[in-house]
């Protein structure tokens, strides 16, 4: 976006992501359970779960306290959440490491 030349040392590096790599990234697929569909829409729509139940990789305990904005469209819902001044989950922190593997 503009005209100036991009500068590559400002494009975080993603190698973790790499399947070549030891980090737990799966691809983007689907699970067959057999539960209940109504207890996959409750885990869907309760958003503070993933600080409970990802809690290291995708969130925390401090996630869990969040200004929570949403908008209701005819056919759709979007939801925000917000939270300030708590340290990233790791999934979000490894995407800031600098040359040294230290956090940014």
């Amino acid at each position: 976006m503009g005209d100036e030349t991009p500068d590559p040392a400002l494009i975080p590096d993603y190698h973790f992501l790499d399947p070549a790599n030891d980090f737990a990234v799966v691809p983007r697929d689907h699970l067959h359970m057999r539960v209940d569909y109504r207890l996959i829409i409750s885990n869907l729509l309760d958003l503070s779960h993933v600080s409970f139940l990802h809690d290291g990789i995708l969130g925390n305990a401090q996630t869990a306290i969040a200004d929570i904005e949403w908008k209701k469209a005819p056919d759709e819902v979007e939801v925000s959440r917000f939270s300030a001044n708590v340290s990233p989950p790791e999934m979000f922190d490894l995407m800031f490491l600098n040359d040294q593997g230290q956090n940014a």
